[in-house]
């Protein structure tokens, strides 16, 4: 009974947090999450210590605080499935080119060439293939941000980070 006197009371406040939950868990918008938590944290604090006779106002800081860390929980456990996701797709993709390779003696031109991988739109996880006079390329975005990139060094078959 308690929890739908919170929605009565508050409905924009639950609404604005699922909005921001929502935008937060979006793939590649991980980082949000980071900027938004520390701003909302920080108000809410300061909101409840400058209103210490005023328990209405306490108790709309207090859940704030509550809904900002439940919003940041479930936005991160979101990202970490884009993450799982992202890294098992990037893990079938080098698969797919081994494989290849081990037959055709070589890295496909593209990876259209590889009918299991071959596609009209662009790749899930920003993934992008290269193969050039000096070798191949792979490269794939973090699922937390596109920022954070990913390249598949072939001599030592290990994933780096790469900065820009």
């Amino acid at each position: 009974m308690r929890l739908f006197s919170i929605f009565k009371q508050h409905p924009y406040l639950i609404l604005l947090w699922v909005g921001i939950t929502w935008l937060c868990s979006i793939e590649h918008m991980g980082m949000l999450s980071w900027v938004i938590l520390p701003v909302v944290l920080v108000y809410a604090c300061i909101r409840y210590a400058s209103h210490l006779k005023n328990d209405v106002v306490r108790k709309r800081a207090v859940l704030l605080m509550r809904l900002s860390l439940v919003s940041f929980t479930i936005a991160m456990l979101i990202q970490n499935h884009h993450e799982a996701s992202a890294k098992e797709y990037r893990d079938m993709v080098v698969s797919a080119l081994k494989e290849y390779e081990k037959t055709h003696g070589q890295l496909p031109a593209s990876l259209d060439d590889i009918p299991a991988l071959a596609s009209d739109g662009p790749r899930p996880h920003h993934l992008k293939y290269y193969r050039d006079r000096y070798g191949a390329l792979l490269y794939y975005s973090s699922a937390f941000s596109h920022l954070n990139r990913m390249k598949y060094d072939f001599s030592n078959q290990t994933w780096k980070s790469v900065s820009d």
